[in-house]
């Protein structure tokens, strides 16, 4: 990867989430990507379209498998994120491969998306698969997980929802 391009939205949505501090680390941003590359052996390929507030690209790994390499603004959200797959260890949620708190640098597991829960016309189904992951974590945390707004609005949502049945049985989240 050569030099990498900065999206402008994502440029303003670091300095509105971030301020200052976003700011410095968008400007790091190549620098650390080049460090990362270098420290874990990865071909990092070009990021994938319509960044937020993090860049992620596929990458490839020393040993020719695929990877994601996310990074973030390092802090609580970031490293909260770390925690969280590092918890989950892969059931329910991507794999988490390597990580830096210290970089805001998630090295993830390549998955194939499938369709958006969003995009989902079933939506008891899509609150029900959402709540039962955030529920999940509340328990692999022992309740002391911090969910961002949109976290407890779903689990708020999940637990007033009536339960999501499938053929005259419950739905087995563990299945999905």
């Amino acid at each position: 990867m050569g030099t990498v391009h900065i999206p402008k939205v994502m440029r303003d949505n670091v300095l509105m989430y971030y301020g200052d501090r976003g700011l410095d680390w968008i400007d790091r941003l190549p620098a650390v990507i080049s460090e990362v590359a270098r420290q874990w052996s990865l071909q990092v390929l070009e990021p994938y379209p319509n960044p937020s507030i993090n860049f992620v690209a596929p990458v490839i790994k020393r040993d020719g498998s695929e990877a994601v390499l996310k990074l973030g603004v390092p802090g609580r959200e970031i490293s909260a994120e770390i925690a969280a797959l590092s918890r989950f260890g892969g059931e329910g949620a991507v794999i988490l491969l390597e990580s830096d708190p210290a970089l805001g640098m998630l090295l993830l597991e390549k998955l194939t998306p499938g369709t958006p829960l969003f995009e989902d016309s079933d939506t008891p189904l899509a609150v029900e698969i959402a709540g039962g992951g955030y529920e999940s974590l509340v328990e692999s945390t022992s309740g002391r997980t911090q969910f961002s707004d949109g976290g407890r609005v779903v689990l708020r949502a999940r637990q007033s929802a009536k339960p999501v049945r499938r053929r005259n049985r419950p739905l087995p989240l563990t299945n999905l």
